[in-house]
């Protein structure tokens, strides 16, 4: 069976995933902080894209991280924390089910 000339043109616009610098947000589906609502997150990143827990007025989007920032203007609730993929970027392999990484489009400026 031969392939249709639009499969073809579409394999040839498939990117690989985790080049070098490459942008990434790397998430569990459902929040593990105790006492969280227990929200798929997976499912609002589809419908929303990212959004940072100060940007969600539902409750949906928390964070799993306890971090005190100090000396910012910026509050932490409305940071999204984006890792740019390189050589030492071994800590983002994917081990746990329900842990995902959503790729960030290169062209975003960010």
């Amino acid at each position: 069976m031969r392939k249709s000339r639009g499969e073809s043109r579409a394999r040839k616009r498939i990117r690989d995933l985790w080049q070098p610098g490459d942008l990434s947000h790397v998430f569990s589906r459902y929040p593990r902080r105790r006492g969280a609502k227990k929200v798929d997150r997976l499912s609002g990143i589809l419908n929303n894209g990212l959004l940072a827990p100060a940007a969600c007025n539902d409750g949906s989007v928390v964070r799993d991280l306890e971090i005190v920032v100090t000396g910012s203007s910026v509050p932490y609730d409305s940071i999204i924390f984006l890792h740019r993929f390189g050589p030492v970027s071994d800590i983002y392999t994917m081990i746990d089910p329900g842990r995902i990484a959503a790729f960030v489009d290169p062209t975003t400026h960010v």
